[in-house]
C-alpha cells in the first residue's frame, strides 16, 4: 500500500551536512562550531577496520560529555545487517537521545529500514536513507514512497559511480539525482546531495550547490568545513525570494484559494505549495518578522 504521509518537518534548517571521521576526535569540536546544519560523526567509509571500536568509543564518549552544540547530530553507521553495523548500535544505544539522523548506508530494501525503524521506535532518532548502489537507486520508489520508514534520502555519488564504472560529474549523476528526487517528493522528504570533493574550488562548489537547489535538493554534504558558508549561503532564501513567497501566500489566502493574478503571473497551488517551503526554510532561519509579517534584516 502506498503511504503518503510526509515526514515531521525539521525544527531547524538542514541545508548543509558536515562529515566527521569517527576515529579523530580531535576534530569534533571543529566539526560542531563550523556552522554547519548538520555534522554526521562517520562509523562507516571514514574509519578503517582496524580503528573501528576506537571510533565508537571515541563518538560515544563525546555525545555522553554534553549535547554537541550548534548542529543537529548525525551518525552513519555501518550497514544492516552486519556485525559492524550491529556494534555500531550498541554502542549508540546509550547516547541514542542525542543522536537525531541515523544515516543507513547502502540502502537497498525495505526490510533494512523497518529492522532500523523497530529498532528505533523508542526513539526520537530519525532515519536518513543513503541510496548509493544501482540496486538501491532501483528500488528507491519502494524505499521512499511505499515505505515511510525515512525521514531524509542521501545520494551517495562516489559509491554509484564506481559501481557503474561512470565518472562523478554532474552529468553523469544527473539522472540519479533527479530519479531520487522525484521518489523523494511524495512523502516531502529532505533530499541531501553528494559533497563536492574539490574543497579549494569555491566557486565550483557555488555553482553546484546552485545547481541542485533548483533540482529541489534541501541539503549539500561537505566533507571540510570551509564548504559550510558556501553552501549555507546559497540555500538561504534571499531577502527577495521571501517577500516574493509571502507575497504569494498572502494572494492565494485574499483568494480563497482560487488561482490569481499577481504581478501579471498567475498563482496557483504548486507555487502557493514552493512559496510555503520558501517560508518555512526562512522561518527556521529568523528571516522573517514575528507572525511571518514581512522579511527582517
Amino acid at each position: 500500500m502506498m503511504i503518503m504521509n510526509p515526514p515531521v518537518p525539521a525544527a531547524r534548517p538542514r541545508r548543509s551536512l558536515l562529515f566527521v571521521p569517527g576515529n579523530r576526535p580531535q576534530r569534533f569540536a571543529k566539526a560542531f562550531t563550523s556552522g554547519a546544519d548538520i555534522v554526521c560523526m562517520d562509523l562507516e567509509d571514514a574509519v578503517p577496520a582496524a580503528e573501528k571500536d576506537a571510533a565508537r568509543q571515541a563518538v560515544r564518549d563525546y555525545l555522553q560529555s554534553a549535547a554537541p552544540p550548534g548542529a543537529e547530530v548525525a551518525v552513519r553507521i555501518n550497514a544492516l545487517p552486519g556485525a559492524e553495523g550491529d556494534s555500531d548500535m550498541r554502542s549508540l544505544w546509550p547516547v541514542l537521545a542525542r543522536v537525531n539522523l541515523l544515516i543507513l548506508p547502502k540502502t537497498e530494501s525495505v526490510a533494512e529500514l523497518k529492522r532500523l525503524s523497530e529498532l528505533l521506535a523508542a526513539s526520537a532518532t530519525a532515519i536518513v536513507a543513503l541510496i548509493e548502489t544501482p540496486l538501491g537507486l532501483l528500488s528507491a520508489r519502494q524505499l521512499l514512497v511505499d515505505c515511510d520508514c525515512a525521514a531524509m534520502v542521501m545520494l551517495g555519488g562516489a559509491d554509484l559511480s564506481a559501481a557503474t564504472g561512470a565518472s562523478m560529474t554532474w552529468d553523469s549523476l544527473y539522472y540519479a539525482r533527479s530519479h531520487l528526487l522525484l521518489c523523494a517528493a511524495p512523502r516531502q522528504l529532505g533530499s541531501i546531495d553528494v559533497p563536492f570533493l574539490d574543497i579549494d574550488d569555491s566557486d565550483a562548489l557555488r555553482a553546484e550547490t546552485r545547481r541542485i537547489r533548483e533540482l529541489g535538493f534541501t541539503t549539500k554534504a561537505a566533507i571540510h568545513p570551509k564548504q559550510i558558508a558556501v553552501i549555507n549561503q546559497e540555500l538561504t532564501p534571499s531577502a527577495a525570494d521571501i517577500q516574493t513567497a509571502l507575497n504569494i501566500i498572502a494572494a492565494d489566502r485574499a483568494a480563497g484559494g482560487a488561482a490569481v493574478l499577481l504581478e501579471g503571473k498567475m498563482i496557483d497551488a504548486p507555487l502557493v505549495q514552493a512559496a510555503r517551503r520558501t517560508v518555512g526554510i526562512a522561518g527556521a532561519l529568523g528571516l522573517i518578522a514575528a507572525g511571518g509579517a514581512g522579511v527582517t534584516n
